[in-house]
């Protein structure tokens, strides 16, 4: 069981907007005064272990519920008040799990879940907010009067099936399922015709794989199947230039394959190379929203993509106290209707998903690690990342119909995703401090992000719309006691208190503190 509570009143740097003459004022700190959070939930599981018929057959529940209140739209510029969400969820589970299964090496898991979560968004006081909590009255909302509730039912089912035909040759099949449906109303819009229409997500991915090993060298040859059938609706015309609605379905089948193989060309030294022709099919956010942060969007279709990765990993152990490993690697992606979150420059209360028809990424990551007689550990990693927008031309369809734009994107970085980052750790742990089997742990993490554009950099002379670089520094000590019966941990993160944004620039909370406690009652 667990409940969580935080008022979220961190500062933040922000222009207030002047409410009387709609001009921005003066960039000043303000603390968040509508960003409260609670949740509470428990989880239950029991079933039987260790049966002829199931090493492990597990029944569950998880029952949760949360109110968060609304500060922003998706930018700091649109500022709430008074508007907030209520949702609640129960999840009956099942797990399933049998070894040699009618025949020796033949082993079957299985895990079903239903979750029923109920979505209530609300927005009836008629008051507009600034960050200095000033109001001036409107008509109807903040934004637009509603209490849309959202009703949303999401089976989960999945099955591995694997058999070992001999030291060396395996084979598995996989297979995952989600059915997603959404049931909205309002009261405050009752007759709205969209609620009418079905919304519904079903995707199924199968996938068949052949396993083989030898001394030094590993490989894997497999093949997907990825199927979609999605039901919405979309805005058509109603032949007088005047928006209507109708039923809309999206039906798709994929073929995936691919291969990976690994081989130690020295006995420290592990080669690795893939390639993967692969599929990813929208989830129920992105084709059907979420009622408050997210625009549906019928339109958006699967994305495919070539993917080629090549590495090489190092690793050493030096008079049985020293371990140190070097890894690299590097990636290509060629994807076509690449799926991205779409933040447009008029649009500061939500975004939508999108399709761009051709994006390329060249990318390179390396870490380095070093542990010290299971003491002192160092580790740094590194990704640069080079995602290019190669799509010549824009196709923007509505109800009016279909029209054709250059791209001006065409050669250039796609905007909101990090460029180059990375991460370093450093941690040393104690033995027997305060009492044997007693062990405290401290830890140093640094987080690194180079500045990127918020907006497509080409848009603008001398464009200055870019998300800054980061740094966060974080701290940790963690004791356990005994045979880790009890817990106690705490945190600092972003020790130095720096302005931390997300990949649309909203700011992060500042210096933070953090206390767990556990207790294992079985321990």
């Amino acid at each position: 069981a667990f409940y969580n509570y935080s008022d979220n009143n961190y500062k933040v740097d922000v222009q207030p907007i002047n409410l009387a003459s709609g001009q921005k004022l003066p960039k000043q700190e303000v603390e968040r005064f509508h960003d409260g959070y609670s949740s509470i939930g428990a989880q239950l599981e029991a079933g039987i272990i260790g049966k002829k018929y199931a090493d492990k057959l597990l029944f569950g529940l998880i029952a949760s519920g949360n109110t968060k209140d609304i500060q922003t739209g998706v930018t700091m510029d649109q500022v709430f008040g008074a508007r907030t969400s209520r949702s609640n969820s129960v999840i009956p589970t099942i797990k399933y799990k049998k070894s040699d299964l009618f025949i020796r090496g033949l082993e079957l898991s299985v895990y079903g879940a239903y979750n029923m979560t109920r979505n209530n968004f609300i927005d009836t006081t008629k008051l507009r907010y600034n960050w200095l909590q000033q109001t001036v009255p409107t008509s109807t909302a903040e934004l637009a009067r509603t209490q849309l509730k959202n009703r949303d039912n999401e089976g989960l089912a999945t099955a591995n099936l694997a058999y070992n035909i001999n030291e060396h040759h395996a084979v598995s099949f996989n297979y995952v399922m989600t059915d997603f449906k959404r049931k909205s109303s309002d009261v405050e819009d009752p007759n709205n015709t969209t609620y009418q229409y079905p919304q519904r997500l079903n995707k199924q991915v199968m996938g068949l794989a052949l396993q083989e090993s030898y001394t030094g060298f590993t490989a894997t040859a497999f093949t997907k199947l990825y199927v979609l059938n999605a039901k919405s609706f979309e805005q058509v015309s109603n032949g007088t230039g005047v928006a209507t609605y109708r039923a809309s379905a999206t039906d798709a089948s994929k073929l995936g394959y691919g291969a990976a193989a690994a081989y130690f060309i020295l006995p420290k030294l592990q080669a690795k190379a893939s390639y993967e022709h692969t599929y990813r099919l929208p989830e129920a956010i992105e084709l059907l929203g979420d009622g408050l942060y997210v625009r549906r969007n019928s339109a958006l279709k699967p994305e495919q993509s070539d993917n080629f990765n090549v590495g090489a990993l190092y690793a050493a152990r030096i008079h049985d106290k020293h371990n140190f490993s070097l890894e690299a690697n590097y990636l290509y992606r060629n994807a076509h209707d690449f799926i991205r979150l779409d933040q447009s420059l008029n649009q500061p209360v939500d975004r939508q998903y999108i399709n761009i028809g051709d994006v390329k990424t060249n990318g390179v990551e390396a870490e380095v690690k070093y542990n010290w007689n299971n003491k002192l550990r160092v580790g740094v990693n590194v990704t640069y990342q080079r995602i290019i927008d190669n799509e010549r031309f824009i196709y923007v369809t509505n109800f009016q119909g279909t029209t054709k734009f250059d791209n001006l994107g065409y050669g250039y970085k796609i905007p909101n995703m990090p460029y180059l980052f990375g991460n370093a750790d450093l941690g040393y742990s104690f033995s027997n401090v305060g009492g044997a089997r007693n062990t405290l742990d401290l830890s140093y993490s640094l987080n690194f992000v180079e500045e990127y554009y918020l907006t497509p950099s080409q848009l603008g002379r001398n464009n200055t719309d870019i998300i800054p670089r980061q740094f966060a520094h974080n701290i940790m000590a963690n004791y356990v006691i005994g045979t880790g019966k009890y817990n106690v941990s705490l945190e600092c993160r972003n020790l130095t208190d720096n302005a931390l944004f997300d990949n649309y620039l909203l700011q992060k909370p500042g210096r933070s503190f953090f206390v767990k406690l556990r207790y294992f009652i079985s321990k």
